[in-house]
């Protein structure tokens, strides 16, 4: 019986409790900068209250980054980072997810998702 019954507990906590994870590359260091605010970065944002699986993914797995290229894009894009920064503060789901993966809310530099359920927030480890 108590095993039931902790199967049932894992069960109900896995549906309701968002999850942090390294996400798949979505993005190329080509396309980051794109990401980085327009229809998709808005819609992204708009998922991140209802997400219930939150990927962290971090920059330098991109791959192809240059870094000049990189910085000149986060400066360029301050405005729509600080807007994520600003959204992601007020989610403690997110939060939890950048810190158990090793990262702050600062860090954070674009963010997609394409339905209600799953977010990918990117944050930039090579600063």
């Amino acid at each position: 019986m108590n095993k039931l019954a902790i199967a049932g507990l894992v069960a109900v906590l896995s549906f309701s409790m968002p999850i942090a994870s390294y996400a798949q590359v979505p993005l190329t260091g080509a396309t980051l900068d794109e990401s980085i605010g327009g229809n998709q970065f808005e819609s992204a944002l708009g998922h991140l209250d209802s997400a219930t699986h939150i990927d962290v993914f971090k920059l330098s797995g991109l791959g192809d980054i240059d870094k000049a290229a990189l910085t000149k894009t986060l400066s360029d894009k301050a405005e729509e980072i600080k807007s994520l920064h600003t959204r992601l503060e007020g989610n403690q789901a997110a939060v939890q997810a950048l810190k158990d993966a090793g990262f702050t809310v600062d860090q954070a530099v674009s963010i997609t998702g394409t339905n209600k359920d799953d977010v990918t927030v990117y944050v930039d480890d090579l600063q």
